[in-house]
């Protein structure tokens, strides 16, 4: 697969016009992150794939903390980039990041500069959430409410293992799929595709699976 183009910083401001993807239980964890940044801390957010790191930057943006560099993938930041930001916070400025792992392999140029960053953990979401971000999703997608409500539904949920993301990803998959055939997939099958997608492969129909 493709590395991701190495990030650079950015104000949170120009995140704003962008929508948080169906942010649901994450208002503590807002405003933890937001003391923290309030009382002039870097915070570098933690969690794996699909756990919703980028939607609470979203949710952020536009809250007062424009002055704030974004850094998301902070993985993937260059070595000139890391340095850029090393300077950057000598001279007060407020950094907000995202990562997979703090592992030090894994964040390559950043792991020198990562001990600046106060580490706050974004958890998956329990089941009974999920469910509330399935059938937000349905709605928005134009499939039956109803399924979120059903077998379908908790099929998903349990797929999704505490991902937001990923939750909202195979109701997309499942809404196209359903498009492009008429036939409403298995959840194991909207995963399929929506796992394809995001590796960047072209998903594959209901009927082309049978």
């Amino acid at each position: 697969m493709p590395r991701p183009h190495a990030p650079s910083p950015v104000p949170i401001g120009a995140h704003a016009a962008m929508p948080a993807d169906n942010l649901v239980g994450r208002d503590d964890l807002i405003a933890q992150i937001e003391s923290l940044l309030g009382a002039g801390r870097d915070v570098l957010l933690l969690g794996p794939p699909d756990v919703g790191k980028t939607a609470v930057i979203l949710a952020l943006a536009g809250r007062g903390f424009d002055p704030v560099m974004v850094v998301d993938p902070f993985e993937h930041v260059t070595p000139r980039v890391a340095a850029a930001i090393r300077r950057g916070s000598d001279r007060a400025v407020q950094y907000l990041a995202a990562t997979r792992s703090v592992d030090r392999a894994h964040l390559g140029a950043v792991r020198r500069i990562a001990w600046r960053f106060t580490t706050v953990r974004v958890p998956p979401l329990p089941l009974r959430l999920i469910r509330r971000v399935i059938a937000i999703e349905c709605a928005t997608v134009l499939l039956p409410e109803h399924l979120a409500r059903s077998d379908w539904g908790t099929a998903v949920g349990h797929l999704a293992q505490g991902r937001p993301g990923l939750a909202i990803a195979i109701v997309r998959a499942a809404a196209g799929i359903l498009e492009r055939s008429g036939a409403l997939p298995s959840p194991r099958l909207a995963y399929v595709d929506a796992r394809m997608r995001s590796a960047g492969v072209i998903g594959v129909s209901a009927s082309e699976r049978r």
